[in-house]
């Protein structure tokens, strides 16, 4: 391949399998904040579109798009969102531990709350993922993710 030695759908596969490990790692990162500022928001915000630029141009010339970039910014605008727009962010946004969607509402729309309001947030985010529909796309979701990220790197 261009970057080395590799057969080129090797090289995709590494690059594809790397960077999807870096984006659920920034998110299970994320998920673990125990407070976050406006400024700590735009931070995530500029860090992973440096990341995104800064990949881009070390990946091989075939990737034109970051696995599981949608992944995570959507889950760094999350913590923009206010309740009800959370609550229904959660339900349109499969594949996130149910930790990671507490932490979001913890740390993002709750985290001006009193400890009630914060503690009925969560339950309704609880009961959100733990809903039956929800549960049943989550693995059609991640499916759904494999398929597209593998057409972005298999050529025909």
């Amino acid at each position: 391949g261009a970057h080395g030695d590799l057969p080129p759908h090797i090289e995709r596969n590494v690059w594809r399998e790397a960077v999807s490990h870096v984006m659920r790692s920034l998110v299970d990162a994320y998920a673990r904040l125990r407070k976050c500022t406006t400024e700590g928001r735009a931070s995530m915000s500029l860090d992973l579109n440096v990341l995104r630029n800064q990949a881009t141009k070390l990946a091989p010339s075939h990737l034109k798009q970051l696995p599981l970039w949608e992944f995570v910014n959507d889950f760094v605008k999350a913590f923009y969102l206010p309740e009800d727009d959370l609550c229904k962010w959660v339900a349109e946004h499969p594949g996130y531990t149910l930790a990671q969607y507490r932490n979001v509402a913890a740390v993002g729309a709750g985290a001006s709350m009193r400890s009630k309001r914060r503690d009925r947030l969560l339950q309704r985010v609880e009961a959100v993922v733990r809903g039956g529909e929800f549960t049943r796309n989550s693995r059609a979701f991640d499916e759904k993710q494999a398929n597209e990220d593998a057409k972005l790197y298999h050529t025909l």
